[in-house]
């Protein structure tokens, strides 16, 4: 059903597993005129990635399996039970963007990230149109008129006009500032922490980390680890007292000059710089307008480095809606070639070899689609479309097994409760089987 959920709440990680509709047998049948757009929008999606080796709104290069997968009438009638509506005029613009675009131009690269065409489109991102008013209860932002979006503490929430504007390290004492630019309390432990936001805050109270508790799904505020002990996460919150956790245990973060190989090594304030003479060191965070290299949180938590300038600069607070794409079109590669700056011929797909993206055979569905190193990990959860869309066929599923997947459908059978991408829907329900698309609180207790 409705694949787009896949690609924007992934892409996000933002999902919470709270919504609204859905899994009505009675649910009355979907607008015509609505189906007819969408599935009109689905077909040329499915000719189109196929042609082209691309990932749009599914991943399998057979154009009639792809619309068999999308079930576009099914899609409209799971979202008007949603409240949410096919933007007619909106769904025909997105189908003739796709029509006119060249392969190269499917895929649009910000830096070294990659993002579809879907993304960049104005038509595009406003196919789905919520329908709930302000004041009204949501699940999820989907379900909200244009201009508002799902907030609160609870499930479900109410839509609201937005009102992000924090930026890392902005918030009052007690509150971080989360991926979306909003203010919200540090957790206490046990509290669940949801996925980790940015790199530069701590959704946790202080003495505590956001991590998994049974599942990589599971997260929740639990202690830090003390010096010495075991640890695996890269994160500037792992370890407690300032500690870093290196080679696989808590160890004092390494001092300006000394050798790392993550940023994390040196601690808070400061990164690993790949291209000192000296070698991979440890360095403190740059200043705004000083020159920087492209390098992991160079610029600190406040500012980034520009591609064409070369010089950190203030990053903009967000917004409560995601900005749309601006990149440019990148050239296709073939196998074992630098694919940082371009897109993989169809069959392979661009994955992380120590920290260089090179064109791989994608694997088939059933397969690891895990970096062979570790480290390599992080680099795969932030790179959106590049993460999810690194299979044969189906999706990688970042966020539990590891492997390539086809997602199931509400009802079906899932392997671990929590977000996952073996949903369709991105939610797996504590009784083992898929929510249904924008079930209110199918994660709560």
């Amino acid at each position: 059903m409705v694949r787009f959920l896949l690609v924007s709440l992934l892409g996000l990680v933002t999902a919470t597993g709270c919504g609204d509709g859905g899994g009505d047998d009675d649910r009355p049948a979907p607008p015509d005129d609505q189906v007819t757009a969408l599935c009109d929008l689905y077909r040329v999606a499915c000719a189109r990635q196929a042609e082209c080796g691309v990932y749009i709104y599914s991943r399998t290069g057979d154009p009639v399996r792809c619309e068999e997968q999308l079930a576009c009438e099914d899609v409209v009638a799971g979202l008007a039970a949603a409240d949410i509506a096919v933007s007619i005029a909106d769904a025909n613009a997105c189908r003739i963007t796709l029509e006119a675009a060249t392969c190269e131009g499917l895929v649009l690269w910000e830096g070294a990230f990659a993002s579809s065409l879907l993304s960049a489109d104005a038509a595009c991102r406003d196919v789905f149109a919520g329908q709930r008013a302000a004041g009204e209860s949501c699940g999820w932002s989907e379900q909200c008129e244009a201009g508002l979006s799902c907030a609160g503490q609870t499930c479900p929430g109410t839509c609201q006009e937005g009102s992000s504007s924090c930026q890392a390290l902005g918030c009052d004492a007690g509150q971080f500032c989360d991926n979306l630019g909003r203010c919200k309390p540090r957790g206490a432990q046990g509290d669940e922490c949801g996925f980790p936001g940015t790199e530069f805050e701590n959704p946790c109270q202080d003495g505590l980390r956001c991590m998994p508790l049974g599942s990589p799904q599971e997260l929740t505020c639990q202690p830090q680890i003390a010096r010495g002990q075991y640890c695996e996460e890269l994160s500037f919150f792992s370890c407690a007292n300032g500690d870093v956790c290196r080679d696989n245990s808590c160890q004092a973060p390494a001092a300006a000059g000394q050798a790392c190989s993550a940023s994390t090594d040196c601690g808070f304030g400061s990164f690993c710089a790949f291209d000192d003479p000296n070698g991979q060191v440890c360095m403190p965070w740059r200043a705004e307008g000083a020159s920087c290299t492209l390098a992991g949180g160079e610029c600190g938590p406040t500012a980034s480095c520009d591609e064409d300038t070369r010089r950190c600069v203030a990053v903009e607070a967000p917004s409560s809606e995601p900005p749309l794409a601006t990149g440019t079109p990148r050239p296709f590669v073939g196998d074992g070639e630098d694919c940082e700056m371009a897109n993989c011929n169809a069959g392979l797909s661009c994955r992380p070899v120590d920290g260089t993206w090179r064109c791989q055979a994608a694997p088939a569905l059933g397969a690891s689609c895990r970096p062979v190193n570790p480290d390599d990990e992080i680099e795969v959860l932030f790179s959106g479309v590049g993460g999810v869309g690194g299979c044969a066929e189906g999706v990688c599923d970042v966020l539990g097994s590891w492997t390539c997947v086809v997602p199931a459908e509400p009802g079906e059978p899932c392997p671990t409760p929590g977000v996952t991408a073996a949903c369709a829907s991105v939610v797996c329900k504590a009784d083992g089987t898929c929510a249904d698309y924008f079930e209110e609180c199918a994660l709560s207790p």
